[in-house]
Formats: structure tokens, sequence, C-alpha cells
């Protein structure tokens, strides 16, 4: 996961940490001058850091052992002990805060992350791969050419498939109204699924 903050590239990394870069300044500083961050030695486990996002203005980021913490002057507050699945997606609204990952798992809390929801299964338990909001709609998109929009906040989702057959959907963006999809094997489609040809020989990872 990349996310980029006024001129700072923040990214995350493998063992609960991050890396980032400030224009200007030399790329791959660490957050504490000497190494990585201390993601994993503050509460957060050592799980491979899979997404990171914003909330309220906040930087926040979660990952494979199914934490999701905010940074706060350089170490990260716990907001969530554990989901019970490896998040892979995660988007913010106010307080409205989305995660989403393995095993169409989706977890909701409407506070900031002071409480959670139950966690909800979308897709058959595939897999979601990416959690988006934008200008009143929450779009999620996973495996086997799968997606989903919400535009109650998480309440209900409207599920689409697929792609084509069984690609997986690697990011989603909204693009002037429009929701675009990327998935493997080079397809590119919009949602509701119009399916655009294949774009060659490459998997699209990122929309941007």
């Amino acid at each position: 996961s990349i996310l980029a903050v006024g001129s700072t590239v923040y990214i995350a990394a493998t063992n609960g940490r991050y890396t980032y870069w400030v224009g200007g300044t030399h790329p791959w500083a660490s957050w504490n001058g000497s190494n990585y961050s201390g993601y994993a030695t503050n509460g957060l486990g050592g799980g491979t850091m899979l997404v990171m996002f914003l909330v309220n203005g906040n930087i926040w980021a979660a990952g494979a052992d199914g934490r999701v913490g905010m940074l706060t002057s350089g170490t990260y507050q716990t907001i969530l002990g554990g989901a019970g699945f490896s998040i892979y997606g995660g988007a913010g609204k106010g307080n409205t805060v989305i995660v989403g990952g393995s095993n169409g798992r989706l977890q909701r809390s409407t506070d900031g992350g002071v409480t959670w929801d139950a966690y909800i299964t979308i897709f058959g338990g595939t897999i979601i791969n990416d959690v988006v909001y934008s200008n009143g709609t929450w779009c999620v998109g996973g495996d086997n050419g799968r997606a989903a929009i919400s535009t109650d906040d998480g309440v209900t989702w409207t599920q689409y498939s697929s792609v084509s057959g069984s690609e997986n959907i690697n990011d989603v963006k909204e693009v002037g109204g429009v929701w675009i999809a990327a998935a493997i094997n080079g397809y590119i489609a919009t949602l509701p699924l119009q399916v655009f040809p294949p774009t060659g020989d490459m998997n699209p990872a990122h929309i941007v």
C-alpha cells in the first residue's frame, strides 16, 4: 500500500512496519531516523502491513494480523485489536471506517474506531482486495471479478460479478461519477460491470 499525504509518501511493508519519503529529503528515510518505524513494537503485532488510509486526516494502517492502528506522533495506537481476518483494504469518511479482507469479510465502525460492528460476509467468502469511499458511495473489489457498492455507509451492499470469469479485481476508483475496476489479465471494467477488452499482456494493479 502507498499513501501520499501532502509531500510525504508512506509505504507499508512487512513485519508490521512502514517507511516513508519526504519530498526533498533522502528517499526511504525511516520514521525515527535510524530504522523502520516501530509499528511492530507499538502494540499492533508483527504481521505484514497491507494497507494505509486516512480517517479524519489521521493515518491508519491495517494488515495480515487483522489489527488496525492510527499513527500519532510517530507511534501507532491500536484501534482494533484483531478483526479475525487479514485486512487488505480500508477507507474512512468522517467517523465511519470500513475495512475488508480475507473470507469476504467487512467490518465497520461509525464512531472513529471506538466500537466496531460484527463483521459481515459478502462475495460468498471471496477475498476483498480494496475498499474505497468517494462522493457518498463506498465500493469494494475482490477476487473472482466481484465488486460491491453501498450508498448507506455500509449497511447494505449491491454486489456485481464478474469482470470476466475469475479475474481478481485489484483496485477500484471513482472518476467523474463512474466507478472503474482494474483486474488481472488486463481487464478493466466500469460498475455496473461493463467490461472492456483486455489491455494486453499485463495485470493492472492500481488506478491513479
